[in-house]
């Protein structure tokens, strides 16, 4: 039910800030990209849930976790993003865990 609802909330925003003249054709031209990112998250969850029939719940969600510091790390070096102190220190809260 969360890739059902998760979504609503955000898009509500938008369409209350932007209006649906400028939301609308924003989304229709980047409806191929919402797809696969929506079906990656998708296959992802559903990697996560093979996952933890194949090997301990706790080992797989910690796992699970550390793809955030692979994303704060890919967001750093491949997309140019500053490596904040903000971001420094959730990677060292996520590694603390």
């Amino acid at each position: 039910m969360l890739f059902v609802l998760d979504g609503w909330p955000f898009a509500l925003i938008v369409l209350s800030r932007r209006g649906l003249a400028v939301a609308l054709p924003y989304a229709r031209a980047r409806l191929p990209v919402a797809f696969v990112g929506a079906a990656a998250s998708l296959g992802s969850y559903g990697i996560a849930l093979w996952a933890m029939t194949r090997a301990p719940v706790a080992t797989v969600a910690a796992l699970r976790e550390t793809s955030v510091l692979f994303a704060a790390l890919l967001g750093s070096w491949f997309l140019k993003e500053a490596f904040t102190t903000r971001r420094a220190v959730g990677t060292g809260v996520i590694l603390a865990g």
